[in-house]
């Protein structure tokens, strides 16, 4: 009887151990074609890597292997402009809920989708956005779940001996790319569900998020919920404080197209104060710019309009001195007119027939030479 026994006991452990070599050997494999594929990542060789990382989905049905092959062949993709094949393998491994088991790789795959549309690269309807950031709501419950209370799946994991000798030999699978800790993924998705908010005009539930997200991007979308929620002067305060850590330009530029709007509205809405206060801003920011060109012929509209000489005749003359021609006639016309209010008609004249000799085709002829008409009259009577 124990002779039987320990036979049967004896075959088990022999069965067993030549199964776990066989998922062992497997692992190893599709370990080491992976890291092969990042290396060709690394040395941008784009078609070798996806070569192995395809076979690699064709020949490993293991969760362990498939995520990080999924998210891979999707970042490779990317890398070669082609985004609509990208998003197809991100929506696959987001779709398999099973590879959820083998780590935090679909949260990868939800942010790189999430920037795709963010970032325009990808054209999207509103029912997606609002499909995704349903999921991007969900994903963020998880991972607050997980950080809270560690791994969710072990208790609902599959108990088969296959998947059983799968974990065991898991422990060992190490790829040369490491997903960041929960909670830095968390502060991403966050980011990302935001943006979520803001694309589809969910300002409130966008401003709760952002206010919340300590990162620069935080601060960002925060200042895009605010000038699109009616809350600009919010909106431009805190993209010039952001100017300060901006390392990329891009909030730099954002803040130039963003304050002259802004500064636009005031000053059509006769808040000249604000207004000049925001123009004068970009002019000394962007010089050379057309917001600078811009900013500068407002200028020179509000301060001659209220009498203020000396600062419109400053600001024309950056207007013609910059090299920016987009309002060189309107600012040499406006100078023509200080000059007459000024009653310095010979000054005044000068001017105008300047402006006759550089601007022949200039759709202000006629009025250029009216105001010539002006002030020959005007020296003739009144000296």
């Amino acid at each position: 009887m124990k002779k039987g026994f320990f036979l049967i006991v004896t075959l088990i452990f022999i069965f067993l151990s030549i199964y776990g070599v066989y998922y062992y050997q497997k692992l190893q494999k599709a370990e080491n074609a992976i890291n092969e594929s990042i290396i060709n990542l690394r040395e941008k060789n784009y078609e070798g890597a996806l070569d192995i990382l395809k076979k690699v989905l064709l020949n490993y049905d293991f969760a362990i292997v498939k995520a990080p092959a999924l998210y891979l062949i999707a970042d490779t993709y990317e890398h070669l402009n082609e985004y609509e094949r990208a998003v197809e393998y991100h929506k696959t491994l987001i779709a398999d809920e099973k590879l959820y088991r083998a780590g935090l790789w679909y949260v990868q795959s939800l942010i790189s989708i999430s920037r795709l549309y963010r970032k325009g690269i990808i054209e999207t309807s509103r029912q997606q956005n609002l499909t995704l950031t349903r999921y991007a709501e969900l994903v963020r419950v998880r991972l607050k779940n997980q950080i809270a209370w560690g791994n969710l799946d072990s208790e609902n994991s599959s108990r088969d001996l296959r998947s059983v000798l799968i974990s065991f030999f898991s422990f060992n699978f190490d790829i040369a790319i490491s997903l960041p800790e929960p909670i830095a993924l968390l502060d991403e998705v966050e980011g990302e569900l935001g943006f979520l908010y803001l694309r589809t005009e969910q300002y409130d539930k966008a401003e709760e998020v952002f206010s919340k997200v300590d990162t620069p991007v935080g601060m960002f979308g925060l200042a895009k919920v605010y000038l699109n929620s009616g809350q600009e002067y919010k909106g431009i305060a805190l993209l010039e404080k952001l100017m300060e850590f901006d390392t990329t330009g891009k909030v730099r530029v954002f803040y130039g197209k963003e304050a002259f709007k802004y500064a636009e509205k005031l000053y059509n809405e006769e808040k000249y104060e604000e207004a000049s206060r925001i123009f004068n801003k970009i002019h000394k920011e962007f010089k050379n710019t057309q917001y600078s060109e811009l900013s500068l012929y407002y200028l020179a509209r509000y301060y001659y309009e209220f009498n203020k000489f000396g600062d419109a005749l400053n600001s024309i003359d950056n207007i013609l001195s910059n090299a920016v021609d987009l309002k060189d006639e309107d600012a040499q016309l406006i100078k023509g007119y200080i000059y007459f209010d000024k009653q310095d008609f010979v000054q005044a004249l000068k001017i105008f027939n300047d402006f006759l000799k550089r601007y022949p085709d200039s759709n202000s002829t006629k009025t250029a030479e009216e105001w010539k008409t002006m002030c020959e009259r005007s020296i003739k009577y009144l000296g």
